[in-house]
């Protein structure tokens, strides 16, 4: 067994040269139906030569020889999938079994993840539960496994012919949005808020320049294969899905942000808020009393998800502009404008709410938590002073 895991670190160091040596797959866009199928199917007995840690789906054994990837993953949101906010609602009876299993089939969609299944019509216990896999939320084998057998994106260098897992399978459908929407995308039938889909990702995508230049959901989330998934929580990522300017006259500032590289509406979500805030401060940084102006860049809906409060995202293209005058009474001071990202602002909302209300089956602790790193996620990406 030594000797067989030293070969598979061996081949893995080997990748290093062409376009070749993996399995080819001409395999056609159905295939993705069956590959994010609903519940996934179990993996199965892996083949009896193989070490644990080569059958193993824990991301930590993948990050054995995939050690950059599986570093990369440690950063992402897919990583922090089943973190507090989740789990602390997964409990009877704020949450049926039932709704439980579908909010895992994008929270941790492997089979082996699952405490319940559905079989004979009834919900019931899975033996393959693994609580440890459970955690890891959108984990490795989530996109690359099924049925033990190893599936990714055509190689961009050689891999050696004896590589770990009997080598994988090539498909190219890995780099088309097709393969993120089953997750970021709802069907026509599900959940609207003042008749839009409350997730539309993949059909704002496809309406974008983005999409009629070729540019698909990895183009930017995992420019060049990185693994980190990297989106509103990323201050560099949402700096460079915009442009941001401003013009000052004497007595007034004009600042215009335009969505310049994003292929979806920014935001494309009900969570986050990005809040454009003009006030003015004084000589030693201190916010003058009832200076606040604040316009938000935002879907903002109810928590119940029924009511919409606002819809000001910005389309592809589409240009927010708010004049922000000085006030001549604070003349001698400084107007200070700004723009904060808040990815989680629906969260904090939500998580708030629930504490004040305590329902039954939420575990409070973790929702504190949730919180916490909710109201931990804000930044800035942009500031001006403008003394006046």
């Amino acid at each position: 067994m030594k000797n067989r895991f030293v070969l598979i670190v061996f081949s893995i160091f080997l990748i290093t040269l062409s376009d070749s040596g993996a399995e080819k797959s001409k395999v056609p866009s159905s295939w993705l139906d069956s590959y994010w199928y609903h519940p996934m199917a179990p993996q199965g007995e892996s083949p009896k030569n193989w070490p644990e840690i080569e059958a193993s789906l824990m991301p930590e054994d993948c990050g054995t020889c995939h050690e950059q990837k599986y570093l990369e993953w440690t950063t992402s949101r897919h990583s922090r999938a089943m973190r507090h906010g989740i789990t602390g609602q997964l409990h009877e009876p704020w949450l049926s079994k039932e709704a439980q299993i579908a909010c895992q089939a994008c929270h941790s969609p492997l089979y082996e993840q699952q405490p319940y299944i559905v079989a004979g019509g009834r919900v019931v216990e899975n033996r393959l539960y693994n609580r440890n896999l459970r955690l890891q939320g959108v984990a490795c084998a989530a996109c690359h496994i099924r049925k033990n057998v190893r599936y990714g994106p055509p190689v961009k260098r050689w891999v050696a012919p004896e590589a770990a897992h009997n080598g994988f399978v090539a498909v190219d459908d890995f780099n088309r949005s097709e393969f993120c929407k089953p997750c970021h995308q709802f069907e026509p039938e599900d959940r609207r808020v003042n008749g839009k889909l409350v997730q539309d990702t993949y059909e704002q995508w496809k309406a974008s320049p983005a999409a009629k230049e070729g540019k698909s959901c990895a183009s930017c989330h995992m420019a060049d294969r990185t693994h980190t998934f990297q989106g509103i929580h990323s201050q560099r990522m949402v700096k460079n899905g915009v442009k941001i300017k401003i013009l000052k006259e004497v007595d007034f500032a004009i600042i215009s942000i335009t969505n310049s590289g994003t292929g979806h509406k920014f935001p494309t979500y009900v969570t986050p808020k990005i809040a454009v805030t003009g006030r003015v401060i004084n000589l030693n940084g201190v916010e003058m009393e009832s200076t606040l102006i604040e316009y938000p860049i935002q879907w903002k809906v109810d928590l119940d998800m029924k009511t919409e409060r606002f819809d000001t995202r910005l389309d592809p293209g589409e240009t927010f502009e708010k004049k922000f005058n000085f006030p001549k009474i604070y003349s001698g001071n400084i107007y200070e404008i700004e723009v904060m990202v808040y990815p989680d602002e629906y969260y904090e909302r939500f998580y708030s709410s629930l504490l004040d209300k305590k329902p039954e089956g939420v575990d409070l602790e973790k929702i504190k938590k949730a919180l916490e790193d909710a109201r931990n996620s804000s930044f800035s990406i942009y500031k001006r002073q403008f003394p006046f």
